[in-house]
């Protein structure tokens, strides 16, 4: 299957650009009568279910949270709660971005899921809110055929606001801002952020969902949520690329190419919308254009994702694991927190008798692991590989 490039959210979320500078999405870009209305809850009602409290919920907020709330600051029960495993015992997972109360039902999720739970608990707490997208390097998965790229939000618990003589508002001085974030390693001191508006968030989550579905084949799924995601927010590129692979992948390459220029006119070192270009322009057979934005794409990235990946794999297939260690250090240097990277380079150490190293990434790819169920092999393996030291 041809892997293609998508700009997804975190879990998956999308590149650090500047948004599209686009207050409505163009008519021409949507197709609704090419796709047929599925069944089940539309996107734009799962839009507004994103931050909902199930009844479990406003128990657990009432009875719980409100109760181990310490006095002055009660933002500080609610982040004992996400941190302690003793209380909501949460996994960081990336199986599927789940709204709030789907991510509290399986006390697991990824960044976004995890940040949306938290807000929903908040918002119900009376606490100011606020979301940020992190820069962060981009990192890769390889999904359904597709490559994904993606980047990472977390929040903000503010210090409360409180009333003046002149009915504005200040925030309270003793208390800190405090910033809740949920990525494996996540260091806060160094992170690079910036606001982000709730409806950018929603937006964010229903393209995740878009990107989600495509990668299991259900393009058709797939066409409403990011037409949700881009109705909610025209200024997110990242949704206008998923639109412009939907329409790829569904044999409509001149639809794709319409929507990707959207985006390459504002942003036109958007690796990800360049990548599909040129897959769009292939696919044309206008093969000298595809040329020009490959030479475009090459000098924005001159090597793509997980090549040294691919390389080190063939190398351990013909038995060269010194080489294979030097493919796979190379790409860690390019996604240092890529987990699969990490558990071939721990296998490439071991066939090397390196037992100590294989162990160090063997730890690296347990940390990094975007699933419980990958964490939980990786821990397993760990186990082995130390009985194996031990005797």
């Amino acid at each position: 299957m041809q892997a293609l490039l998508l700009a997804a959210l975190a879990g998956l979320w999308g590149c650090s650009v500047l948004p599209l500078q686009a207050p409505t999405v163009p008519a021409e870009l949507l197709l609704d009568a090419r796709f047929p209305v599925p069944v089940g809850i539309p996107p734009s009602q799962a839009a507004k279910d994103l931050f909902r409290l199930t009844p479990e919920m406003e128990t657990y907020a009432r009875d719980v949270l409100q109760g181990s709330a310490p006095k002055g600051d009660p933002r500080r029960g609610l982040i004992d709660a996400l941190y302690n495993r003793s209380s909501l015992g949460l996994s960081y997972d990336d199986t599927r971005t789940r709204n709030a109360a789907e991510a509290f039902r399986d006390r697991a999720g990824n960044c976004l899921s995890l940040v949306a739970m938290t807000a929903a608990f908040a918002k119900r707490l009376g606490m100011p809110v606020i979301f940020q997208q992190v820069d962060v390097d981009e990192s890769y998965t390889r999904r359904g055929g597709l490559y994904i790229v993606s980047g990472h939000v977390n929040l903000v618990l503010a210090r409360a606001a409180v009333s003046t003589l002149s009915g504005l508002t200040r925030r309270q001085q003793d208390h800190a801002d405090l910033t809740v974030d949920f990525l494996p390693g996540a260091s806060l001191g160094t992170q690079r952020t910036r606001p982000l508006a709730e409806h950018s968030l929603v937006a964010m989550y229903l393209n995740n969902r878009a990107a989600e579905l495509l990668s299991e084949g259900q393009g058709n799924e797939a066409y409403w949520w990011a037409r949700a995601a881009v109705t909610e927010d025209p200024a997110f590129a990242g949704a206008f690329n998923t639109l412009g692979v939907i329409y790829l992948r569904s044999g409509m390459a001149p639809e794709a190419e319409r929507v990707l220029l959207h985006v390459l006119r504002a942003q036109p070192e958007n690796t990800a919308a360049l990548n599909n270009m040129v897959r769009t322009l292939q696919a044309l057979g206008r093969e000298e254009q595809a040329r020009v934005y490959a030479s475009r794409l090459a000098a924005l990235q001159p090597q793509a994702p997980f090549a040294e990946f691919d390389q080190g794999r063939l190398a351990m297939g013909r038995g060269d694991y010194q080489q294979a260690r030097q493919h796979f250090a190379a790409e860690l240097r390019r996604q240092p927190l890529q987990h699969e990277v990490h558990f071939w380079l721990a296998l490439a150490h071991w066939h090397l008798g390196e037992l100590r190293r294989s162990q160090h990434h063997l730890d690296k790819a347990k940390d990094n692991s975007p699933t419980v169920a990958t964490q939980q092999r990786y821990s397993a393996k760990l186990q082995r590989l130390r009985d194996i030291r031990v005797h």
